[in-house]
């Protein structure tokens, strides 16, 4: 639980990161790793995020229930993977909902 409190800190650490828009929601999100950035499909907002493979644990982009994610996966002893849900509004990103395999999430 201290590594997931962690993760889910460290990610809104990252959100200050972001890049604004003054229109359009709904857009949808996809992670550019030659620029290590989870960027909208109208180029015009992006959230920096570096993928990370440290052993036991590794942060990466992926679609939980068909909506993107930022991943965290454990491989230690009690193994466990969170998917926190995000999304665009108007100008910024926000974590929609955080869940585990294999429920599907539930968001707003």
């Amino acid at each position: 639980m201290k590594k997931t409190s962690a993760f889910i800190s460290g990610f809104f650490i990252c959100s200050v990161s972001v890049g604004f828009s003054s229109t359009e929601t709904g857009s949808k999100l996809s992670y550019d790793k030659s620029l290590h950035q989870i960027k909208s499909d109208d180029g015009r907002s992006f959230l920096k995020f570096d993928e990370r493979d440290e052993g036991n644990a590794s942060y990466y982009f992926d679609y939980f229930g068909g909506k993107p994610s930022v991943v965290h996966d454990s491989n230690s002893l009690d193994s466990y993977s969170v998917f926190s849900v995000i999304e665009r509004d108007d100008i910024n990103f926000r974590i929609n909902c955080i869940g585990n395999p294999p429920e599907k999430p539930v968001c707003s």
